[in-house]
């Protein structure tokens, strides 16, 4: 079964709420950056806005890991 992208805001939503707040002030603090910046300067995602598709992409592979790993009933020290 394939998964869709989830984007930053519904990302944003699977965080606990005092994280939650905190990662939305440094998204509003510094948009203009995350969303021009490339990634890097020579490696992936070196485009504009390079930087925000990095960060949705690794947020999205963890919510994958970490899916993967609650399924095995696995009991976690962390949350999503």
């Amino acid at each position: 079964m394939k998964k869709r992208k989830l984007s930053i805001e519904q990302l944003l939503k699977l965080i606990e709420h005092k994280r939650r707040t905190v990662c939305r002030d440094i998204l509003k603090d510094y948009n203009k950056l995350i969303f021009s910046l490339p990634s890097s300067r020579h490696k992936h995602q070196n485009w504009p806005g390079g930087y925000n598709d990095h960060i949705v992409e690794v947020m999205n592979i963890a919510v994958i890991l970490f899916e993967t790993l609650k399924s095995t009933k696995r009991k976690l020290p962390f949350s999503l």
